[in-house]
């Protein structure tokens, strides 16, 4: 019986450990989103401006 409950610990930390490194990948590519997002952003604009202002 000792042996099913340090296999079920074990399964439990692992699970643990899972969750907590998704949570983890989760954040770093939501952050890292936001920031690519509101840098191409800024860029395309300048980019277009600087067309609009060459062509038109």
């Amino acid at each position: 019986m000792d042996d099913y409950a340090a296999v079920r610990d074990a399964e439990e930390s692992a699970k643990k450990a899972q969750w907590a490194h998704d949570w983890k990948v989760a954040a770093f590519g939501a952050v890292s989103g936001g920031i690519l997002g509101l840098v191409s952003g800024a860029f395309s604009s300048q980019l277009v401006s600087l067309l609009q202002s060459l062509f038109l």
